[in-house]
Parts: structure tokens; sequence; C-alpha cells
């Protein structure tokens, strides 16, 4: 979920503060996606994310680009 809401804000769709409030409540998101991978930092979170993609690029289980 938190990168499919780096791309919905990196395509210009919506904004941080949307994306966030549209997903807060959502599970393991109480602050929203993108305010979670603020708190857990982005770093931590991409490095992972990256090693555990069995799928193509342009899979939207690929880490996405920064902004």
């Amino acid at each position: 979920m938190i990168n499919t809401a780096v791309r919905v804000v990196a395509a210009g769709t919506a904004g941080v503060e949307s994306v966030d409030t549209l997903l807060q409540g959502s599970p393991g998101h109480p602050t929203g996606p993108l305010r979670t991978a603020d708190l857990i930092d982005l770093e931590s979170w991409s490095t992972p994310c990256g090693c555990c993609t069995n799928g193509p690029a342009t899979s939207t289980a690929a880490p996405a680009s920064r902004c």
C-alpha cells in the first residue's frame, strides 16, 4: 500500500495529505501509508522491499522511485 501511495503522489494524482487522509485507518496504517513510511524511515523500508520483489520492474511490488 505504501508503494501505491507513493506512485499516486509521484504521478500528481493526489497530494500526500489527501492520500494519507483517504487511507487513514486502513489495516496497518493508522496514520496513513505515507506518514507510516515517514515514521519507519523510508530508507529502512525500501531496501528490504527491493530484495523481496520477484516480479518484473514494473510490478507494484517493486520499490517506488523517490519523489
